[in-house]
């Protein structure tokens, strides 16, 4: 381009006069010095401009890379845990771990039900205290941890269906118990919050159970599973919500609820100090999921879902031994509680 502009340049130095005045007669004379000199000019001229665009387009492409990739340093930077939280984390699977190994090393019979319960909310206090200190939240902010424990209805025994009932949350009035799959069910004695050193049961729940459905879709597709705890057990995958006060619009305009369940919804998240909560299913691959592990806190956003909703994902990934650790326990107690019903009968 550098070249054909010189040329040109040289041209109509030299000839000026044959230039301006081949102007007007021009024609389609290819090898006079005018058309070598426009020629060399208009080629100059139409590879500068694209050159230009090719310069441009690879300024614009280095920009929009400069771009992502700072992008993905800030996304980065938001998901990433504290400094110590990694260590944090290790310290509790190593002190769950021995639990765990003094418990499968004493006999069932000889395990009392209140020492399995404890030792399971000093990993729940844990786990809270781990999502406290991964949302760096203020020191007076609450997070709590709880598990629900999954009753199949081909185990409902008929004195068990009115004290169901009465505790299941989340449903129509009249809805048939054995036409469920089953109920999550909440256990006081397997909860505990944030406390630091608390091995007590979280003093702010209630006893309430959650229906899970038979049919999980209706005839167009449309959700009847809860979010939360019901979804995380039918999906086997964490479900998170960030901020409470949405989840009955959900049911309203994006689930197979009716009306009573909407309101029920409304009306319980209203009057709850938690705002946001995540559940994550507990269970062996190739299994269904015995229990569903929920953590909570008293303010949107929980394990940072309000500034990048990936965020979560690190925490999920991180604790997933934590988890395990859990359902060995779950396990044991429900070997101490069928040889505790074994004994009674």
């Amino acid at each position: 381009m550098t070249l054909i502009l010189i040329v040109a340049g040289l041209l109509g130095s030299l000839y000026p006069d044959d230039i301006k005045g081949a102007i007007p007669r021009l024609g389609f004379k290819p090898f006079t010095r005018a058309v070598i000199f426009w020629g060399t000019a208009l080629i100059g001229a139409l590879m500068f401009y694209v050159r230009q665009r090719a310069s441009d387009h690879a300024r614009a492409a280095s920009e929009r890379r400069l771009t992502d990739r700072a992008k993905e340093l800030g996304t980065l930077i938001t998901t990433m845990p504290p400094a110590d939280f990694l260590s944090r984390c290790q310290t509790l699977h190593w002190e769950s771990s021995a639990a765990v190994n003094e418990l499968l090393k004493t006999p069932v019979d000889q395990m009392p039900r209140g020492e399995i319960e404890r030792t399971i909310r000093v990993l729940l206090n844990g786990v809270a205290m781990l999502a406290h200190h991964f949302d760096a939240a203020r020191s007076d902010s609450h997070y709590a941890a709880n598990l629900m424990i999954f009753v199949a209805s081909e185990s409902f025994e008929s004195m068990q269906l009115p004290i169901l009932r009465a505790k299941l949350f989340f449903a129509e009035p009249d809805v048939d118990l054995l036409s469920l799959a089953g109920v999550l069910d909440l256990n006081l004695m397997l909860s505990a919050t944030s406390e630091p050193g608390n091995d007590a049961s979280d003093p702010e729940l209630q006893p309430f159970a959650l229906p899970v459905p038979s049919k999980t879709e209706s005839d167009l597709g449309i959700s009847r599973v809860l979010p939360g705890a019901p979804r995380a057990f039918v999906q086997r995958a964490p479900d998170i919500y960030r901020d409470t006060m949405t989840l009955a619009d959900w049911c309203q305009n994006e689930g197979d609820f009716g009306k009573s369940v909407t309101r029920q919804v409304r009306e319980y998240f209203t009057n709850r100090q938690f705002r946001s909560f995540v559940s994550l299913p507990l269970y062996w691959p190739d299994k269904i999921p015995i229990a569903v592990l929920n953590i909570h806190r008293d303010a949107p956003g929980i394990l940072r879902s309000d500034a990048n909703p990936e965020s979560s994902k690190h925490f999920i990934d991180v604790t997933a031994p934590l988890r395990t650790v859990l359902l060995t326990l779950v396990e044991r107690l429900f070997e101490r509680e069928r040889l505790d019903s074994a004994l009674e009968t």
